[in-house]
């Protein structure tokens, strides 16, 4: 009994604070700051942890990671489309210096058809391009690197009852 209670009380922190897509958007929520307070010889130090920017739809746009003197440690912007899909991801992380863009194309079903990953001066960097059957079930995965050469094939099989 009391391994349980440390378990739920361990994830109480990872669940019982997050917002659903669904409650941003019926809250008109359309950014959150998290503040993080810690002890240090006795005294609290805050500073800011977190932000993230939501679309009127509920859907990330934006997050920020920060480190405790405020500088930008992780910038990631997401754009959609009329659909929800994601098409567009801009990462940016402070500690390597590298900026990746990932630009995402899909079928008329939703179904995601190609990734393109380039960097910050827009020079691809991989590619992967995946082949989708009529039941919408993946059924090979090729990727290519920065000089357009195959890399690896995936193909993949299901069993069915």
């Amino acid at each position: 009994m009391k391994k349980i209670v440390i378990i739920v009380m361990l994830l109480i922190p990872f669940f019982g604070i997050s917002q659903s897509r669904s409650e941003i958007k019926s809250n008109k929520i359309k950014s959150r700051t998290t503040e993080k307070i810690e002890q240090k010889d006795g005294l609290p130090i805050t500073y800011k942890e977190s932000y993230e920017e939501y679309d009127k739809n509920g859907r990330t746009i934006m997050k920020i990671e920060y480190s405790k003197s405020g500088e930008i440690k992780k910038k990631q912007t997401l754009k959609y489309d009329s659909f929800g899909n994601e098409i567009e991801r801009t990462e940016y992380e402070k500690k390597s210096g590298v900026t990746l863009k990932t630009v995402s194309k899909y079928d008329a079903q939703g179904e995601k058809t190609e990734e393109v990953v380039s960097d910050a001066n827009g020079n691809v960097m991989q590619k992967q391009v995946f082949t989708i059957d009529s039941k919408g079930l993946k059924q090979e995965t090729k990727e290519t690197n920065d000089k357009g050469e195959l890399r690896w094939i995936k193909r993949y099989t299901y069993d069915t009852y």
